[in-house]
């Protein structure tokens, strides 16, 4: 038995809320065992596809039967073994603002004590020599480049799957608006809707209660209608003449004074910035 769905990505933007959420319905069966990572593991890809299948028989009269493994997305090659091996499969995509996933990322990974280098040079340099897709630690891969670059990956399962078998959501509206991402996602699925859900969220990284005053002095993206308001009448960052520029880097100076760090536990501007100059397309895409 194995699945025909699979919650492919990302990491750090939430895919243990949508897998608690979807474990709720009755259709709906998810794989116990969270992130199995089957098409990832060269250690146990192909010869374990008993074990694999094992992982389903428990949802076998399930209509719709799921890997949360969010590794999949990126893995140059996950995409082309789930084509090869499983009928019909369809894929959601939960994304987040890709500078804020990038340093999610990067602080679990040092939470852990797996990463002691800085955000630059790590995301620069790609994943730490012991860190791959195979073997004990393949859940702790460390590319923070690659996974954030959704437009590479998520266009790979689009060609290789077809438009109407990919789903895109994004963590900012899930957390707004639970409900209606759900109801997005019963409808993809081919299964009638949630009744009343209790809001989830977990594995969540701390986050200053100032986030949205960030977003409106550096111009990044938020679902918050009024934050985009706000940064409607002040203009596109890239655009603002010398005078404006300068009230904003004075009003940002003050904040940071005022709590210390920006939001994500003290992320500063400067690496703030230096992560949006090679995510910027990519915000603009979500």
């Amino acid at each position: 038995m194995l699945p025909n769905l699979f919650i492919a990505g990302a990491p750090k933007s939430g895919t243990t809320s949508l897998f608690r959420y979807l474990e709720q319905h009755n259709e709906i069966f998810l794989c116990r065992s969270k992130e199995p990572m089957y098409f990832i593991d060269d250690e146990r890809y192909p010869r374990d596809i008993g074990w694999y299948e094992s992982l389903f028989e428990e949802g076998k009269t399930a209509t719709i039967r799921g890997d949360a493994s969010n590794r999949y997305g990126a893995c140059p090659y996950a995409c082309e073994r789930i084509r090869t091996d499983v009928p019909n499969p369809r894929f959601i995509f939960l994304l987040r603002n890709p500078i804020w996933r990038t340093w999610s990322h990067f602080r679990w990974a040092q939470a852990l004590g797996f990463e002691t280098r800085t955000i630059r040079v790590a995301y620069k340099n790609g994943p730490n020599t012991a860190m791959t897709y195979s073997g004990e630690r393949i859940g702790l891969y460390t590319n923070y480049a690659q996974e954030s670059h959704y437009s590479d990956y998520v266009a790979r399962y689009i060609d290789a799957f077809g438009r109407d078998n990919v789903l895109i959501i994004t963590t900012e509206v899930l957390e707004s608006d639970p409900g209606m991402v759900l109801g997005e996602c019963t409808h993809f699925l081919g299964v009638p809707g949630f009744g009343d859900l209790s809001r989830i969220r977990t594995n969540v990284t701390p986050r200053d209660r100032y986030g949205r005053l960030f977003a409106v002095l550096t111009g990044t993206s938020h679902h918050d209608p009024i934050v985009r308001k706000l940064q409607a009448l002040l203009g596109p960052v890239s655009r603002l003449g010398r005078r404006s520029r300068r009230l904003r880097t004075t009003m940002r100076n003050v904040v940071m004074k005022r709590i210390g760090g920006w939001p994500e536990q003290n992320l500063s501007f400067e690496d703030y910035e230096f992560l949006r100059s090679d995510l910027a397309q990519e915000v603009e895409q979500l």
